[in-house]
């Protein structure tokens, strides 16, 4: 299942929930995308990194050689002292991203005269409006991201 790398942390922050299981403090290096860490991960887990200068965010482990793990979407070195999150997102939680994402790139969710529109008496469609504007992803997946809020922010992306 394709992950959307747009909208994962938004919506993890939305909800106030990374789903973090393990957590590693320390000195990491990060080379040619690929980390050392103590714990034990599986590929396609996620990792969250903090602390460093130019690439906290949310990373899928692609391969892993013994404790090795090889990072997807990272393309710069870095070396640095904080804390790396091991997360353990549900399936039916990435699936909900990857249908926000594709939402956000309809022309659903983007501004329109148009309310509704008839294509040859065929077919008919209504926009969702609230305010006059496209209704935003937050309020037309409500009902599906509640079962995940928490009440407090486990970690700071």
């Amino acid at each position: 299942m394709a992950v959307s790398g747009s909208m994962l942390v938004p919506v993890m922050r939305h909800c106030r929930n990374f789903f973090n299981v393990s957590v590693e403090h320390g000195d990491f290096d990060l080379i040619h995308g690929d980390i050392e860490l103590t714990g034990r991960y599986r590929v396609g887990q996620f990792l969250a990194l903090t602390g460093t200068y130019t690439i906290n965010g949310v990373y899928e482990i692609i391969a892993k050689h013994d404790y090795v793990y090889t990072l997807a979407g990272i393309d710069k070195d870095e070396r640095w002292h904080g804390v790396v999150y091991g997360l353990d997102i549900p399936p039916d939680f990435i699936q909900l991203c990857v249908d926000i994402d594709e939402y956000n790139n309809s022309d659903m969710a983007k501004p329109s005269k148009l309310e509704s529109e008839s294509v040859l008496g065929a077919h008919t469609w209504k926009r969702a409006l609230k305010d006059g504007m496209p209704i935003q992803w937050q309020d037309l997946f409500k009902f599906r991201i509640q079962p995940y809020r928490l009440l407090f922010t486990p970690i700071r992306i």
